[in-house]
Formats: C-alpha cells, sequence, structure tokens
C-alpha cells in the first residue's frame, strides 16, 4: 500500500496501531491500494475506547489477511466479513474482482482489465 493511504490508517486510527507501531510501520500494510477503503471501514468499526490492536495487514494466498492481539469475537466476525469482501474487489484497484493466478502460481483477486495487463489467469 503507499504510503500516502498507510499514514491515512495510522493517523486517524492512533488506537488500533499504537501498540504495534514500530513493527507495522516498519513493514507496512502488505497489500494493494485497491483494499484501502475494505481496510479503512474495517477500522472504524473496530474503533472504539478498548480497540483490538491490529498486528499485521497483508495479502496471502490472493486475500486479505488482517491479524490483531485483544479481539473480540464480534471483531473477528467483522474481520471475515472485510476478508470475505477482499475476495471479490481487486487489490490493486478497489474494482470488482475474482481469483487469478499468474504464470508463476501467485494467486491474486483482480479486475479482469488489471489481470489482462499484467497477463493473469482466471482460476477456476
Amino acid at each position: 500500500m503507499n504510503k500516502e493511504n498507510q499514514e491515512k490508517l495510522f493517523n486517524d486510527f492512533p488506537e488500533l496501531f499504537k501498540e504495534n507501531e514500530f513493527r507495522i510501520r516498519r513493514w507496512g500494510i502488505g497489500c494493494g491500494d485497491g483494499w484501502f477503503n475494505i481496510i479503512y471501514n474495517l477500522c472504524k468499526e473496530l474503533d472504539r475506547s478498548d480497540p483490538p490492536v491490529i498486528l499485521q495487514v497483508k495479502e496471502k494466498f490472493g486475500l486479505l489477511r488482517i491479524y490483531i492481539s485483544n479481539g473480540t469475537k464480534e471483531d473477528w466476525e467483522k474481520i471475515a466479513k472485510a476478508e470475505s469482501l477482499s475476495s471479490k474487489t481487486c487489490e490493486f484497484t478497489g474494482k470488482p474482482g475474482k481469483l487469478y493466478t499468474s504464470k508463476n502460481g501467485w494467486l491474486k483477486t483482480l479486475s479482469p482489465e488489471y489481470a489482462e495487463e499484467n497477463e493473469y489467469i482466471l482460476r477456476r
């Protein structure tokens, strides 16, 4: 994710990232900007007086993965919903997407246009 979007998350939700500030700021948010709105909306839902700590945000096997500590059952349900939404949203453009495979086997959720431009094949 680009630095501007990362900083917006860190600045708008300091309590969610506070305890893990060094690690997440060093390694960053490990996914494309197309999922920014999904992550931002999830942070709005998790932000409260005693929020969980976001440990890591990344792409894995073509889907968004978010790891937290001190989360409630409701927090994990919200995360599952966001991760599910990523399976239908292009990681890079934010447009509707599907799961594609690269020539070397990497999985990505992409829009058809982005997939074609970058030589990904629709996964069946």
